[in-house]
């Protein structure tokens, strides 16, 4: 990628709630994890997370092949995303390549260049491109977990899944505001000690390194993503396992219908839920497994959605969008278009 996208977060102005214009981190700033973010996440009521099991094949063979979460590009800061899209588990192909929607019969790739959510041409092998070109990240519910055939899993280990899901996003958010925080930063003016700056105690450096309840939580919203996609109904909805919440659940849902596709409700959200409403929206997108049978248009419809919803402003990096012609179109920042997919 160029040195211009390593220079600037081309994904800030896209944030529910956050402010245009936000910039990368400045040359020589350490990446280190804000101590809000820690403190917030460290403040979080948590159960341990049960350790997940890696195999291929029958359950419980481990293998050296694997899947890891894709929220960065190699090189690139973890910037917050505009989107995150979320998988059942992985398949055995996708396990075995280390790729996303990684077996040739899933349509993820065609339905996200079509619904112009990623530029055109990109495969599997792209993504870990996706993060810096487009803003878009890649997770299952059951990381690490492979296994082609879903229903296999039952809801008991479904359930078991959703902490540690939780937590994984939250984990996230949390390198995501460190490096929104490192780009405000200022090598010249350091944050210190409380009342150990050249101003002395009782001045300037007397309120630095002070953290107040507001600090904490505005400085981890920052790395909050703008949407999570559920790419298929049964990982969203087994979230609500708790039989009081998804009785509850099913009051709502509005025009999608409860559980349904599209744009979830603001006040539908499973026990536990990490994001706001206000700053993350949760969408729905039917499976893209060759294996889930749908007509064409039924399928493709919810991705169109998602990325009329996404890409109000147009483009699909940086306010700009790749025209067939080779030409562009304006954006709300004006950015350059971005280099061609890289193939491999």
């Amino acid at each position: 990628m160029s040195s211009e996208q390593n220079d600037e977060n081309p994904f800030n102005e896209f944030a529910l709630g956050a402010s245009p214009g936000g910039t990368g981190p400045s040359p020589g700033v350490a990446r280190a994890r804000p101590a809000a973010a820690r403190v917030i996440i460290d403040s979080l009521d948590r159960k341990p997370v049960k350790k997940m099991r890696t195999s291929t094949g029958a359950k419980g063979q481990t293998t050296a092949k694997g899947l890891v979460e894709k929220y960065r590009s190699p090189g690139e800061p973890e910037w917050p995303l505009r989107l995150i899209i979320i998988g059942h588990n992985p398949s055995e192909k996708a396990w075995e390549l280390g790729h996303y929607y990684g077996n040739p019969s899933n349509r993820m790739w065609k339905l996200l260049s079509s619904a112009g959510i990623i530029p055109p041409g990109f495969t599997a092998s792209n993504d870990e491109d996706c993060p810096i070109t487009s803003g878009v990240g890649f997770t299952d519910v059951g990381f690490s977990i492979p296994g082609t055939v879903s229903s296999e899993f039952g809801k008991k280990e479904l359930h078991s899944w959703r902490r540690g899901f939780y937590d994984r996003l939250i984990a996230h958010a949390e390198r995501a505001a460190a490096t929104v925080a490192a780009s405000k930063s200022s090598p010249a003016e350091p944050v210190t000690e409380r009342g150990t700056d050249s101003t002395s105690a009782a001045g300037k450096g007397a309120d630095q390194g002070v953290l107040t309840a507001t600090t904490i939580k505005a400085e981890i919203e920052n790395g909050y993503p703008r949407i999570i996609a559920f790419a298929g109904k049964r990982q969203w909805e087994e979230l609500f396992f708790d039989a009081s919440a998804k009785d509850k659940a099913k009051t709502k849902g509005g025009k999608t219908g409860p559980f349904g596709f599209g744009l979830q409700p603001a006040d539908l959200r499973p026990p536990g839920w990490p994001f706001p409403a206000e700053r993350t929206e949760v969408f729905v997108v039917p499976s893209s497994s060759g294996a889930a049978a749908m007509t064409n248009e039924a399928r493709e419809t919810p991705y169109r959605d998602l990325g009329q919803h996404m890409w109000k402003s147009g483009g699909w990096t940086r306010g700009r969008r790749q025209q067939s012609g080779g030409g562009t179109s304006s954006g709300e920042n004006g950015a350059k278009a971005p280099p061609p997919p890289q193939q491999r």
